[in-house]
């Protein structure tokens, strides 16, 4: 499980770097998993749901190779290996950021509209929240509280980015002349 979780998280390292970025290492964290870390902040959304989208690719290779694994000598560890780095893939698409998933949905929702970016972010946090209080899962319960950290910051970002983009619009304008 470790190997594709591994894979995964280099497809990042090599989509990061192919867009420019510059990474920091890939960093184990005991009982929930991996994550790949950049150096700087990824400034365009194709930017980064290109990286987002690079970790399931390459995600499946390990699920691929351990079915083929499985398939030549039929040892049910394998198949049930199988079948967990595909179920984490698979829970790595949901739309809930920070996974990958709502990476990639809040990339898509911001380039139709900045509103919906963020309602895609708030709609994601509040199905992890949903699928903690039912499961009482230490992973959902840790995802969960990380995702709504990340709609905190989102939430900010939005009132900041609407604030700047009004003063932007007032000094450009003639009631701002002579100030």
């Amino acid at each position: 499980v470790y190997f594709a979780l591994f894979i995964h998280e280099y497809g990042h390292v090599m989509a990061m770097r192919a867009v420019g970025g510059s990474v920091k290492g890939i960093y184990c964290i005991p009982m929930v998993g991996m994550v790949a870390v950049g150096t700087s902040e990824i400034k365009k959304a194709s930017h980064e749901a290109i990286i987002a989208s690079a970790g399931p690719i390459l995600g499946l290779i390990p699920v691929v190779l351990l079915y083929l694994w499985y398939r030549l000598t039929g040892h049910e560890w394998l198949l049930k290996s199988t079948m967990i780095a595909a179920l984490i893939n698979v829970f790595n698409l949901l739309p809930i950021n920070p996974l990958d998933g709502g990476r990639i949905a809040k990339c898509i929702g911001r380039s139709i509209d900045p509103v919906f970016g963020l309602m895609i972010v708030g709609l994601g946090c509040a199905l992890v929240i949903y699928m903690a209080i039912t499961t009482l899962n230490p992973v959902l319960v840790l995802v969960s509280f990380v995702s709504f950290k990340t709609l905190e910051g989102e939430l900010a970002f939005s009132v900041v980015a609407r604030g700047a983009k009004r003063c932007i619009k007032e000094c450009q304008s003639s009631t701002c002349e002579g100030r």
